[in-house]
C-alpha cells in the first residue's frame, strides 16, 4: 500500500470530519467533552477551593491528547487493514444496548459491553447484520488507544478526596481520577463496487476482511470513513499515587486490548474464535475492573493519620507550598 497517497486520503477524511460533513458530530463531541469536564471541575472546587486550569485549557488538552490517540488508531485501522462494516441495524442496536446498559449501571456505558452483546446476537440469531471480527477489533483498537492515553495522562489533574476506612471508620485520603478524550479516527469499510475515494486491497491486506460481497465483475474494495467517539476514564485510588494507578490501569487495559485484537483476527478465520472474541469483549473488561479493584483492597491506604506529622496529599502549582518545594508525599512535622 503506497504510504504517501494513503496518508493524503486519511488527511482528506480528517478535513471532512473537522470542516465538512462531519462537523456537526465533531462539535457535538466537543460540547459533550466540555460538559463532562465542567462537572468534574465542580468536585475539584469543592475539594481544593479552586480550579487549577481554565475550562478552555482542559478541553484543548483533552482534544490534543485525543487527536494524537485517534490518529494512532487510524494508522492501525488503515495499515493493518481492519474492516469495520457498521450497518444501520448494527449502529441502531449498539446505541439501544448502550442506553439500556446505562439505565442498569453507568459503568456499563462502554463499547466493550454493547459490542460484545451485538456480536453475540449476530452469532446466535443472525441480527443485526455486522462483521463480528471487525466490530470486536474496533473495540480492541479503541481500548488500546485508551490504554495509552491513561498511562501517559490519566493521572494528571487527579482530585484529592477523603473517605472513611470501612475497617475502623477513620478518615483516609485518596485520589479520584477523571479523564475524557474526544477521539477522531478514520476506519475502513468494504465496498461492493469501485468508486472514488476507495482503497484497493493488495496481497494480505486487509488483515480483517469485509463480509460484503462485491458486485459481479468488480473486485472488493475498501472505503475510508471518519469516526468520532468519546473515551472516558474514571478511577479511584487510596493505595497508590495517581500516576502509578493510571499506569497500572492502562497496562491492564493494554493487555485486554492485545488479547481481544488477537481473538478478533482469529475470528475472521473461524466461527469458534468469533464466539470467544464476543464473550471476551465483555467478560475480559470485567476482569480488568476486578483486578484493578483487587489492587486497592489488598494494599494498605497510603494517606492515613500519622502521629509523626501531617502528610501532604497534593500541592497546587504556583502556591506558597509549591514555591517552598513541598511535594505530594512529604511529611510536615512542624511549622
Amino acid at each position: 500500500m503506497p504510504v504517501g497517497p494513503t496518508l493524503h486520503m486519511i488527511l482528506a477524511e480528517y478535513g471532512e470530519l473537522f470542516f465538512g460533513r462531519g462537523l456537526p458530530a465533531f462539535l457535538l463531541v466537543i460540547f459533550l467533552t466540555a460538559w463532562i469536564i465542567s462537572r468534574n471541575r465542580i468536585l475539584e472546587r469543592q475539594m481544593i477551593g479552586l480550579n487549577r486550569k481554565s475550562l478552555l485549557a482542559e478541553v484543548l488538552e483533552s482534544l490534543a491528547a485525543g487527536s494524537l490517540g485517534g490518529f494512532l488508531g487510524t494508522l492501525i485501522f488503515i495499515f493493518l487493514g481492519i474492516s469495520v462494516d457498521l450497518t444501520s441495524s448494527a449502529i441502531a442496536a449498539l446505541w439501544a444496548i448502550v442506553v439500556i446498559l446505562i439505565m442498569i449501571d453507568l459503568r456499563f456505558a462502554c463499547v466493550s459491553y454493547a459490542g460484545g452483546i451485538v456480536a453475540l446476537l449476530h452469532l446466535l440469531i443472525g441480527w443485526p447484520d455486522v462483521n463480528v471480527a471487525g466490530l470486536m477489533a474496533m473495540v480492541a483498537v479503541l481500548h488500546g488507544v485508551e490504554a495509552l492515553l491513561i498511562m501517559f495522562s490519566g493521572g494528571r489533574g487527579a482530585i484529592p478526596v477523603y473517605l472513611k476506612n470501612p475497617e475502623n471508620e477513620k478518615l483516609i485520603g485518596g485520589f479520584t481520577l477523571h479523564k475524557i478524550w474526544p477521539i477522531a479516527a478514520v476506519i475502513i469499510m468494504g465496498q461492493r463496487s469501485a468508486g472514488p475515494g476507495l482503497l484497493a486491497a493488495p496481497g494480505w491486506w486487509p488483515l480483517i476482511k469485509s463480509d460484503s460481497v462485491p458486485v459481479p465483475g468488480n473486485a472488493l474494495t475498501y472505503m475510508m470513513l471518519p469516526l468520532m467517539v468519546v473515551l472516558a476514564y474514571s478511577d479511584l485510588t487510596i493505595t497508590m499515587r495517581p500516576g502509578t494507578k493510571a499506569r497500572r490501569s492502562g497496562g491492564l487495559l493494554a493487555l485486554y486490548s492485545a488479547l481481544l485484537l488477537a481473538l478478533s483476527i482469529l475470528a475472521g478465520k473461524t466461527a469458534f474464535f468469533a464466539y470467544l472474541a464476543a464473550i471476551f469483549g465483555t467478560l475480559g473488561h470485567e476482569w480488568v475492573l476486578a483486578v484493578s479493584r483487587r489492587f486497592e483492597t489488598e494494599r494498605q491506604p497510603i494517606y492515613t493519620s500519622n502521629p509523626d506529622g501531617l502528610e501532604v496529599m497534593d500541592v497546587i502549582d504556583g502556591s506558597p507550598a509549591a514555591k517552598m518545594g513541598i511535594v505530594s508525599g512529604d511529611l510536615i512535622t512542624g511549622i
